[in-house]
């Protein structure tokens, strides 16, 4: 096999391409160059103390580079964090599987589920200096109504409030109003829902009950509240949208309007 010979032309450094540890002689041929000094051809790579092997492979071996499985386990442990990640998206995580490599203590103690580590990730002085900005700034009108929700999220009652009212009156300002309490949304007691009359009635009849579902779990008295005793505050203007019924005509438009739900 013909012999390595250095580059003719300028000072190029070259790299090692990736190979994945399943790809056979590949991965072993990538090993070999990066522990074996000195060779000066593919088949210098395979002679093992005057031995030449017949693969790669066989060349790990005599080396000694295949005796433990620390190639794998360096690869897991990089990975783990990731793999965790993977595994949490089906309802699993690492932290039952103990004989493989663990992901930092703090990262698992989080809990199964990341999307509450994700939307509880905010900075609470930062929330709690916008808020107060925010309330000072209020109208008579709008504080009305961020009293009336802030009674029902901390009496705990459950309640579903529709704030109507046309483009520009207000309506965002109120929803960062109520949205930068920190508190409250740690205790994820309060859904806010813009733009509700576009939305066909049963999508919060079906969020209703779904909520009823989940809520009884802690409390079964939230079963026979609305919204399973959780807050539930709808906004948007019925001259802007109604909800798009494929085909239907006025009567049917209408009676998908949330207006019309039992809710």
């Amino acid at each position: 096999m013909r012999r390595w010979t250095p580059r003719k032309h300028g000072l190029q450094i070259g790299r090692l391409c990736y190979a994945h540890h399943s790809s056979g002689e590949s991965w072993f041929l990538r090993l070999l160059l990066t522990k074996v000094r000195g060779a000066t051809s593919f088949l210098s790579l395979r002679a093992v103390n005057g031995v030449i092997h017949s693969s790669f492979h066989e060349s790990c071996k005599e080396y000694g580079l295949l005796d433990d499985d620390k190639e794998w386990h360096e690869v897991l442990s990089q990975a783990c964090t990731e793999i965790d990640d993977l595994l949490r998206s089906i309802g699993n995580s690492l932290k039952k599987y103990d004989q493989l490599p663990q992901p930092p203590n703090s990262y698992l103690n989080n809990g199964a589920n990341n999307l509450i580590i994700e939307e509880t990730s905010y900075g609470i002085s930062t929330m709690d200096s916008e808020h107060r900005k925010l309330l000072r700034d209020c109208t008579e009108e709008q504080r009305k109504v961020y009293d009336a929700v802030l009674e029902s999220v901390e009496s705990g009652s459950g309640g579903l409030f529709f704030v109507y009212g046309s483009g520009g009156c207000g309506k965002t300002f109120l929803w960062r109003t109520l949205i930068y309490i920190a508190q409250l949304i740690k205790q994820t007691n309060l859904i806010i829902w813009d733009e509700a009359p576009m939305q066909h009635r049963y999508a919060f009849e079906c969020l209703d009950r779904s909520l009823k579902d989940i809520m009884k779990a802690i409390d079964p008295a939230c079963y026979k509240m609305p919204f399973g005793g959780i807050t539930v505050v709808l906004g948007g203007d019925f001259r802007q949208i109604l909800p798009v019924i494929t085909y239907g005509d006025r009567a049917d438009i209408v009676a998908a309007c949330i207006t019309r739900s039992k809710l």
